[in-house]
Parts: structure tokens; sequence; C-alpha cells
């Protein structure tokens, strides 16, 4: 019964693996990009949400403003900069490839993405400095800034920081990225109230496994990363339907981000990659906006968790790597 369990899963993940259709880079004078079809019900803020940039950035790279809305079956040219395009070996996103030409040296191809002959190599797990033409070349990941991973949560094998968090790829058809399912609706969580001028009311008792705590907005060293992260917020609350979870189980999981820029990163299942989400620690009331880079990686490890956190951001909310958490974030 085991073994035909095994061969079913073994065959559906076969056909998935089959069925994803791959992006391929192009260039022009504005940069690199991958080109993406408008569909059904998406808008500016949803198409950048899943290519995890802001959506400004895609209408200005094609020329457009986001005064008029999109049309369905409209091409777009979607930039991969440093926001979005991650260009290291051992990344877990979604791949972007260039199929290489006749008389098309991996020289070329490395110099046109901005790589080097030896990175462009390591990506591709190549021994020679020979390639045919057809040949489809991995020259980076979509995904979150800096991000590199290994299997469920990494382990660093540096001393000087540890190991960025890993990026998972979001869900494609038809050459792009879908939205999720959300989850179920939750209950609603309560934020604390601020403190009141000293009166002679009678308090509560609050249980001392509980301790109450004013929330405290975490704030970012970077300004730029603080006004790009709490701007993408206010657009999702804009654009979409406020979702929420109170007290969410929650793993870490280490990361090189957000420790000097407030980059924070969670991992999320039916939560469309590249969505803001607001965290508020229940024990001591912090608050930080993390992005979405994906689901939790299947193991033990992430039995009975709704969510794992970046080192930074867990630091941050001044939590362990045990108890709950607030989330809300629109769709």
């Amino acid at each position: 019964m085991k073994a035909i369990l095994f061969f079913i899963l073994f065959l559906i993940s076969f056909i998935a693996q089959a069925q994803q259709p791959k992006f391929y880079a192009d260039k022009n004078e504005k940069g690199i990009f991958v080109e993406h079809k408008v569909q059904p019900k998406e808008n500016w803020y949803s198409v950048g949400r899943m290519y995890a940039i802001s959506p400004k950035e895609i209408a200005g790279f094609n020329g457009l403003t986001m005064d008029k809305g999109l049309s369905i079956g409209q091409a777009l040219k979607v930039p991969l900069n440093a926001t979005n395009f991650i260009q290291s070996v051992s990344t877990v996103g979604v791949p972007v490839y260039h199929t290489v030409q006749a008389k098309e040296g991996l020289l070329k191809v490395a110099t046109t993405y901005g790589m080097t002959l030896a990175g462009i190599k390591n990506l591709n797990g190549l021994n020679s400095d020979q390639i045919n033409a057809g040949y489809n070349l991995v020259v980076g990941y979509i995904g979150a800034i800096n991000q590199s991973s290994t299997s469920s949560v990494p382990n660093t094998t540096s001393t000087q920081a540890p190991v960025a968090a890993p990026v998972v790829a979001p869900a494609t058809q038809n050459n792009k990225a879908v939205a999720v399912p959300t989850q179920t609706k939750p209950s609603v969580a309560v934020e604390q109230p601020k403190e009141a001028p000293p009166k002679p009311v009678a308090k509560a008792p609050v249980p001392v496994n509980q301790p109450q705590a004013p929330v405290v907005e975490t704030k970012l060293t970077n300004a730029t990363t603080s006004n790009y992260i709490a701007t993408g917020f206010s657009q999702q609350i804009k654009d979409g339907k406020e979702q929420r979870i109170e007290n969410a189980a929650y793993g870490i999981f280490k990361s090189s981000s957000g420790w000097q820029d407030g980059k924070y990163y969670l991992l999320i299942n039916d939560v469309v990659p590249g969505t803001i989400v607001k965290v508020t620690a229940i024990a001591t009331g912090k608050v930080v906006y993390a992005k979405v880079l994906g689901a939790v990686p299947p193991g033990k490890e992430s039995e009975g968790l709704v969510l794992r956190l970046s080192n930074a951001a867990a630091s941050a909310l001044g939590v362990e790597p045990s108890g709950s958490l607030s989330l809300v974030w629109y769709k």
C-alpha cells in the first residue's frame, strides 16, 4: 500500500513539473525583463505581488501610468532588477532562462545578464566554457533580494552571517505566476489600545501567562525599505479584502536579510508570494511587516505550524522559536 501511495505522489510531482511553463529573459535599453500576459481580474498590484516588485516599476518600465487599468491579454514587460532577481548558485525560486543562439558564447550570455563567466557556469553546474546553440541556460531566479536556500530550514556554512531565507517559487500558469486561494476566514485580532491618562478606573485582572504590552511598531534602519514596505501594505489595503489569522503557531528560519535593512520575510501556505503581512507578536505587542516568499516547506519540523518567520523578524518582534502571532494581510 505504501509503495502504491509513493508511486502516485511521484507521478503527480512529475506531471506538475512537466506542465510548469518556463520564464525566458529578454533585455532592452531599460534592462532585463520577462513578459507577462494579463489575465482576468488582474491589476497592477496583483501583478506586482506575483513578481515581488513594485507595480510602479512595472508601469514605468512599460512607459505607462497606473491611472489606466490593465486589459485582459495585455502584454507587460516585468523588469528583473535588484528587487526581485537573484543570481546566486543555491537559490530556490522561479528559474529564468536564456536560450543560447547560434554563434553565441557562454561569456557573451554572462555579460548580457551582468554575470561573470564563473558565475554563470556555477549557476548551471557547467565545467566547460563551451555551450551549444539551443541550450537553455539559467540566468537567475525570480524572488526576493539576497535570498539563498537549502532544503526546508537552511543551515549556515558561514561564520560571518546567517544563511539567507529560502525563496519558494510562486505557482505559475501560462508562463505567469498565479494567485493562490487564501486561508479560511480566521478570528479577528484585537490590538492593544493606547494608554489613557490616569483615572480611578477599575482594571480587570490580567492572566500571568499573557502579559499585556503596548503595540510597538518596529523602526527600520533603512528609510527606503521602510517606505517601500509601508507603501506596499497601504496599497494592498486599497486593493483587496482584509484577511486575518489569530494565535498562529510559527517556526523560524535563518536569513541574512532584515538585520540592517529591515527586510523581513515569512513562509505561509495559501497566500500569494509577494504579499506584505502585518505580523504582531502577542506576547510582546511588537509589530513588523514581512513579505511572503512562498509556502511552508513540508516535513516533520513544519507539522502544526501556520508559518515560518525569518530570524531577523523574530528578533525584531522579541519572540522565541515558539509561541503565537497575529497576522493581517489583504487580497
